[in-house]
């Protein structure tokens, strides 16, 4: 994850609360929206501790699969956060929200 997808996530949050009609204020979507940030930048964080060892250190290794753990646990917690903000949303939010966060981490990991 580059420095800049942080800002994609960003934008990602912003154009989903949008197309939910939700505020800033609600705190449903304030702990998703929280969540996603805090995962994708634990992410982003590992990846770049696991480029920044050389090739030769021993430690790199250890930094891979801490890398690995993390965009393997990653899918999942997001998931979860999507389903909690789901079930908060009103019947006319969650019909237009049912795609959206369904898909909403597999754009986030890719």
């Amino acid at each position: 994850m580059w420095p800049d997808q942080i800002a994609v996530v960003q934008w990602r949050l912003a154009e989903l609360k949008s197309d939910l009609g939700l505020t800033a204020g609600d705190e449903h979507w304030s702990a998703f929206s929280d969540t996603v940030l805090a995962l994708m930048e634990r992410v982003a964080a590992a990846r770049r501790a696991a480029e920044s060892v050389p090739l030769t250190d021993p430690a790199r290794v250890e930094r891979k699969r801490e890398l690995i753990r993390q965009v393997i646990a990653t899918p999942a917690l997001l998931s979860r956060a999507a389903q909690d903000l789901y079930t908060a949303l009103t019947p006319e939010q969650q019909r237009m929200a049912g795609e959206k966060l369904r898909n909403f981490h597999r754009q986030l990991i890719a």
